[in-house]
């Protein structure tokens, strides 16, 4: 068995008119080996994907990746952290993040016409 490294799961970052989409492909990790934290500014996604214990065998080549992951994935505009779900299917896991819809302006200047 080889030893345990860090690995780099596929992400996309999809903007839509009111979300952001985060897209990771993480086949054959379990939902409860994942945790996602979210800041103000960005979405943190670790966890640990596991080997699951074979029959002694040898191996001549070995192309899957087991070990720990962390990615941090910036968010462009402000977002709604109590607002995010994140849901894992077939493999991938998408988390939703809703934009703050825009923010209105304290004061606006009042244009006066003559009448």
């Amino acid at each position: 068995m080889r030893e345990i490294e860090r690995i780099y799961p596929s992400v996309n970052l999809i903007e839509r008119k009111d979300a952001y989409i985060i897209e990771m492909w993480l086949p054959g990790v379990e939902k409860d080996m994942i945790e996602v934290i979210a800041s103000d500014e960005e979405i943190i996604i670790s966890g640990y994907k596991m080997e699951r214990p074979m029959e002694e065998r040898i191996y001549y080549q070995v192309e899957r990746q087991f070990g720990d992951f962390k990615r941090t994935i910036k968010i462009p505009t402000p977002f709604n952290k109590k607002g995010i779900k994140a849901v894992m299917k077939d493999g991938v896991l998408k988390i939703h993040v809703p934009k703050i819809k825009e923010r209105r302006e304290k004061y606006i200047k009042v244009m006066i016409e003559e009448g």
